[in-house]
């Protein structure tokens, strides 16, 4: 919330340095969840709070994998 004033939780995100590129990673809800709560698409929440791409957070191992980056904080 205090990077992109998503309310959402158990959100990551990955700021790339190097280009300005902002990445969140939200997790991704069962259609089921639609009876209890707001759930929003990837290019809703993108929208929303004005990143450069949404992922769902079951692939940040691969994006970390795939982009091997030198600094993690």
């Amino acid at each position: 919330m205090y990077l992109f004033g998503l309310e959402e939780v158990d959100c990551y995100a990955v700021l790339e340095v190097a280009n300005g590129r902002s990445i969140l990673f939200v997790p991704e809800y069962p259609q089921d969840y639609k009876m209890w709560m707001k759930v929003s698409s990837l290019q809703e929440i993108k929208s929303l709070v004005g990143v450069d791409e949404v992922i769902y957070v079951d692939k940040l191992e691969e994006y970390l994998t795939q982009t091997k980056p030198v600094l993690i904080i």
